[in-house]
């Protein structure tokens, strides 16, 4: 008699490629295997629960989407895979699971004691922080840059949900890249972990008014928790206080003078690629009977290839300044263009009140500009600032009139890596 041998029927495990994943972080694979090979598949039945819910928090392949699913071992194989991949979701929420057991109907009667498989998604909620880049501005010292930051995952894009308050007023005291005082909504776009908004303190004509506030606070959202700093306050402050006589604006709105002595030249700008300097003169009337400060006559813009000299004028109303490049005169309303140094130069009439711009007092009045921009570096707006002023002598204020010219300007710093020096390196 010949009695064969029986095979031991082949015993079914459980192994999982990482116990814990974040969201989003790719696949996960789940094995399900055999002791041994044999010439026929084996068909395991498997539960699916935990608290995570397919195609929201994960997604499956390899088996079907149902809570109650199988995967075949082929035959002659020792294993079979699935794969359990995590979504972000956006979501703020606790960590969830997805947990696989082999089912007691499968055909599969004994087991090893791995029979079941758990996988933990950790939740990736991005935090929400804000940034401001000056908390103080004056009245039409330019735009204030508010930052928007999240941590984590920047596969798609997400709104964050801005508050704007304070005591200043929205489209009268400033205006801003959000579009209304109260809940706005900014989006971080794919790809990116941050966005920008500003805000730009106007000039009113209100002297005596106090200090006013912009504050922009992160509202609560189910799409991201709140992070710290959560809320960032600009303070407006009233071009009439504590501004002193300024006539220059640098390159974050800060509002100062040049103090020197006339027929003395400094250094506004130095830097590689372009050099400012400024000559200082005395304001005066042509005869002499008025004396104040000093104030910039002319200045003077290099680069490796050109040289622009920007001249305030003189005394008389008919002398209106001039702006020149390279010795040759621009008329007013003409520009040029310099492909070697990327350098434009551009001269204009331009009427305004110099108070208007936050620079100096009421008697004074822009009458033209020149702009002088190095492509991606930096901007000057020059202003041609007439300033009538009566003589001493009425006998003389009969027969002509007489004007005090200068210069003021307002600087942009476009490359924020750059770092300067001379008196604009200060505001940088």
């Amino acid at each position: 008699v010949t009695v064969a041998d029986k095979k031991p029927d082949a015993l079914i495990d459980f192994n999982i490629a990482s116990g814990s994943v974040a969201e989003g972080s790719g696949p996960v694979t789940f094995t399900v295997s055999r002791s041994f090979a044999t010439d026929a598949p084996s068909v395991v039945n498997l539960d699916r629960t935990g608290t995570a819910t397919v195609d929201e928090d994960f997604t499956l392949s390899g088996i079907t989407t149902d809570p109650s699913t199988s995967i075949t071992i082929l035959a002659n194989e020792e294993f079979a895979t699935f794969v359990v991949t995590p979504l972000s979701d956006n979501q703020v929420e606790s960590d969830e699971t997805v947990i696989f057991t082999i089912n007691t109907g499968s055909i599969i009667n004994k087991r090893a004691p791995s029979t079941s498989a758990t996988l933990t998604i950790t939740d990736t909620t991005p935090v929400i922080s804000i940034a401001i880049n000056s908390a103080s501005r004056l009245e039409g010292g330019g735009s204030v840059t508010f930052t928007i930051t999240r941590t984590g995952d920047t596969t798609s894009d997400l709104d964050v949900l801005i508050d704007l308050a304070g005591s200043a007023t929205f489209g009268v005291d400033y205006t801003s890249t959000l579009s209304q005082f109260g809940s706005n909504t900014v989006t971080i776009l794919s790809g990116f972990s941050s966005t920008d908004f500003t805000v730009t303190p106007s000039t009113d004509s209100f002297t005596s008014e106090t200090t006013e506030t912009v504050i922009a606070t992160i509202s609560p959202s189910v799409s991201y928790a709140v992070g710290s700093p959560s809320s960032q306050t600009l303070s407006i402050t009233n071009d009439a206080s504590g501004a002193g006589d300024p006539h220059m604006v640098g390159f974050h709105g800060q509002r100062f003078d040049l103090i020197g002595r006339p027929g003395k030249t400094y250094n506004i700008l130095s830097d590689p690629l372009l050099q400012v300097n400024t000559l200082l003169g005395m304001q005066k009337t042509s005869d002499h009977s008025y004396i104040g400060g000093p104030v910039m006559m002319q200045m003077a813009f290099l680069t490796s290839n050109h040289t622009v000299l920007v001249n305030a004028g003189g005394y008389f109303v008919d002398d209106l300044g001039f702006v020149s490049v390279d010795g040759m005169f621009l008329n007013r309303g003409t520009s040029v263009l310099f492909k070697d140094d990327k350098l434009s130069v551009s001269f204009s009439d331009f009427s305004s009140s110099a108070k208007d711009l936050g620079l100096i007092g009421d008697n004074d009045k822009v009458v033209a500009k020149a702009k002088i921009t190095l492509e991606g570096l930096y901007e000057f707006t020059v202003f041609f600032i007439q300033n009538h002023h009566s003589p001493y002598h009425p006998e003389i204020e009969s027969t002509s009139k007489y004007y005090r010219r200068f210069l003021d300007f307002n600087a942009s710093l476009l490359d924020h890596d750059r770092r300067p020096h001379g008196v604009l390196g200060q505001t940088a």
